[in-house]
């Protein structure tokens, strides 16, 4: 944990601030606790890590928390050594960073992190990059960044000081969390006036899409269909609005090359294909379709995924 970082941290239960104890190295705490002013609430490191979580979870939190313990070393193989996963990912990495319109010295949170690969890599402008995932195996997968600071805590309950980020983002995490208006409420309380919300997601808004998915779902070892969901714009549109968002805008970004080489869904269909000589060539041609479709108006309620942001008004 960045230490820089402690003054935008709270208790998740209390909204209290935290006190750090313990060892550090450098601007960094490694091992130690976090509590209340009053020591009623205190909180312990794993792994270098601040474990930030209520004491008891919710049904759906803890699913979700055991479901990631289980496969983070298959998720995270999947990302990073198949070719044209890696390189379909980077050019939606690409269109979630243009979203983002991060102003330099602002402050950065990304919920539902994982390893945290996506904010050590983007936003080094920024004063202050936070990560927050239910999952200790997720967190502790990779190596620390001295100017990242990543948390183990809950999406619903989240350890930041009200109004203290300029940006929220969520790189495929919403559909994990079944209680949407908390999720909301939370991301809106932490955002500074004018602050926004970014998040990229797969949508369920063509009827042949929520088929597929609830038949893949079905039948995947590395799925949760009891807690994923993907989005319905229309509703989330409107679950945005109830939680104070003003600026809705959605912008469809992937097709075919998104469902095949973005999803662990379809896990063991990608390590067939990287088998296949000139699977590179093919791919590319694939992923170039995608960015075409995205533009034309006939294909927009087609799309796998999208990019959806928001803003909190200026007062």
């Amino acid at each position: 944990m960045k230490l820089e970082d402690l003054p935008l941290l709270a208790c998740p239960e209390t909204l209290q601030p935290l006190i750090f104890r313990g060892a550090q190295q450098g601007n960094r705490a490694s091992d130690g606790t976090l509590s209340t002013p009053d020591g009623a609430m205190q909180y312990f490191f794993k792994s270098g890590i601040p474990v930030l979580l209520p004491k008891a979870l919710t049904q759906a939190a803890s699913s979700q928390q055991m479901h990631y313990e289980k496969i983070a070393g298959v998720y995270l193989d999947v990302r990073e050594n198949l070719p044209f996963t890696t390189e379909y990912w980077d050019y939606l990495d690409g269109l979630l960073t243009a979203a983002c319109h991060l102003v330099d010295g602002g402050s950065v949170l990304e919920i539902c992190c994982g390893d945290g690969a996506f904010l050590k890599k983007h936003f080094n402008t920024a004063k202050h990059r936070i990560g927050i995932d239910i999952s200790p195996a997720m967190l502790a997968s990779r190596p620390q960044h001295a100017d990242v600071t990543l948390l183990c805590a809950d999406a619903t309950l989240l350890p930041l000081v009200t109004a203290s980020v300029d940006l929220v983002y969520l790189h495929g995490g919403v559909h994990h969390i079944p209680q949407r208006e908390n999720l909301f409420n939370q991301i809106y309380r932490v955002l500074k006036a004018g602050g926004r919300v970014v998040f990229l997601e797969p949508v369920d808004d063509f009827f042949v899409l929520r088929w597929l998915r609830k038949f893949i779902y079905s039948r995947s070892d590395i799925l949760d269909a009891t807690v994923e969901q993907a989005l319905i714009t229309a509703n989330t549109r409107r679950e945005l609005s109830a939680a104070g968002f003003l600026g809705i805008d959605v912008q469809p970004c992937a097709y075919l090359a998104g469902g095949l080489f973005a999803n662990t869904d379809v896990l063991g269909f990608m390590r067939h294909f990287a088998s296949l000589p000139g699977h590179m060539p093919i791919a590319r041609s694939l992923m170039f379709l995608d960015e075409v479709w995205r533009h034309i108006p006939i294909f927009k309620r087609m799309a796998m995924q999208s990019i959806i942001s928001a803003q909190k008004p200026l007062s």
